[in-house]
């Protein structure tokens, strides 16, 4: 390749790259705790798939509302995969995380868990009639849910 193309294709692959290994950081070069990062963007996701779930099921709620919590759930997806870097499970930091270590034994699933969410989300965010947004919004919970099927442990007891 030549030029200007070749050159961008080299810098596009670059980036993958760069962004690939960023995905897999360990705790010592995050900045802040990442646990603590995830349980608030989760908890900031589980709020806004309450919206949306509520008007899947019932038709509660307004469906600006509705999309304006996608929107969030969307946002908060892609970020979220990023808040679970290596040595932070629940096997090495009990009592501090649900998070399994199928995380890291199955990243690839893991964050394509995180795109089918947001993938979801988005649905959502952009439906344009009642039926189509009622349909997503159950599209939602079922991605929320597989991903804590497969990647979150049980509640501590006590």
């Amino acid at each position: 390749m030549k030029g200007w193309m070749g050159a961008g294709l080299l810098t596009g692959i670059a980036a993958g790259l760069v962004l690939a290994g960023a995905m897999n950081v360990s705790v010592a070069q995050m900045k802040g705790d990442p646990i603590e990062q995830r349980v608030a963007l989760m908890k900031d996701i589980s709020k806004a798939n309450k919206a949306i779930t509520a008007y899947g099921k019932t038709g509660k709620g307004k469906p600006e509302a509705v999309k304006a919590a996608a929107k969030k759930v969307s946002a908060n997806a892609a970020k979220f995969v990023t808040l679970f870097p290596t040595g932070t499970s629940n096997a090495e930091m009990k009592g501090k995380t649900r998070a399994k270590p199928e995380i890291w034994a199955k990243r690839a699933e893991f964050e394509k868990a995180g795109a089918a969410l947001k993938a979801a989300a988005d649905k959502v965010a952009m439906a344009g009639d009642d039926e189509a947004l009622k349909t997503a919004a159950a599209d939602v919970s079922k991605a929320c849910g597989s991903c804590h099927k497969a990647f979150r442990g049980p509640k501590p007891k006590g």
